[in-house]
């Protein structure tokens, strides 16, 4: 049976528990899907459809506590950015796109959350470079910081939060450097990773307190690499190969395994895992 997933989909992953996964992915006739490792992987068919969403939508997703909540960030058919969200009893529509926020037609999307919940969405507003913040802190969605004004237009994004809110937004900038934004009461210009093709996915994840900060992006040449931080940046390695313009997303639990997705071919959503070392994964059912 031919896939049904769209080439060069945008994907979303969050783990919860120990450990369940999900994967966010959208099919070809706009309907982004859902699927899921509860201890082997199942879904992702047209049985798993969640909502439909403007062709090549960004996907963004974040969770917290075990039961779980669950909120995927999209660009709907309207061109505004909207909410679907799971509090464990079905899924429903969200209030963000009560907000009327359209984004550059170009724009990335990315999300994070600590203890609240409160939640911040990244993206780009039209016609605009620089990254806007959105923020739900319990009273409804409010317009937060303006940052990263030397972004490149279409640059992949990628937030973290750890020992709330201590926040990371990753992008590139318009000399092609993926560059860090950072929020310590105040949002500052942060770390210089490294150069990467022009619009490069980027995905990010973070554990512990110290922090631990792992950042993956589009190598020239169509590998992924890893930027990683214990106290200081390493230089970024290679980890494996994907298709050129493959999206990416990232999600990691306990102490540490990291479950990194991205395409090869236009067919399939390949799994990469750190557990004591990195190895290939699943390939993630999209059919």
């Amino acid at each position: 049976m031919a896939s049904t997933l769209q080439a060069r989909t945008s994907t979303a992953a969050v783990a919860f528990g120990d450990v369940h996964l999900r994967v966010y992915f959208q099919d070809n006739e706009g309907h982004v899907r859902e699927s899921q490792w509860d201890g082997s992987w199942t879904g992702g068919s047209a049985g798993n459809r969640l909502f439909k969403a403007k062709p090549h939508t960004p996907l963004a997703a974040i969770t917290w506590s075990g039961t779980p909540n669950i909120r995927v960030y999209y660009i709907n058919d309207a061109g505004i950015l909207a909410e679907h969200c799971w509090d464990g009893n079905g899924w429903y529509v969200g209030a963000l796109g009560g907000a009327n926020i359209r984004p550059d037609r170009r724009s990335k999307v990315t999300a994070c959350t600590w203890t609240g919940p409160h939640i911040r969405v990244y993206y780009q507003s039209e016609g605009n470079n620089a990254i806007q913040e959105h923020c739900w802190d319990g009273a409804g969605w409010t317009k937060g910081a303006t940052i990263a004004t030397d972004a490149l237009r279409a640059t992949g994004l990628a937030a973290v939060c750890f020992n709330g809110p201590h926040l990371r937004v990753y992008y590139q900038d318009q000399d092609l450097v993926v560059k860090e934004f950072c929020y310590e009461n105040g949002w500052t210009a942060g770390a210089r990773l490294r150069e990467a093709p022009a619009e490069a996915a980027i995905a990010a994840v973070t554990w512990s307190t110290q922090p631990q900060l792992r950042v993956y992006f589009e190598d020239f040449g169509g590998g992924i690499v890893e930027a990683a931080y214990s106290g200081g940046w390493n230089n970024p390695r290679q980890l494996t190969g994907a298709r050129a313009d493959s999206n990416l997303s990232a999600c990691c639990w306990g102490n540490i395994q990291i479950r990194l997705y991205y395409q090869k071919v236009d067919n399939h959503v390949d799994e990469y895992v750190w557990s004591n070392g990195w190895s290939q994964g699943a390939t993630i059912p999209t059919q």
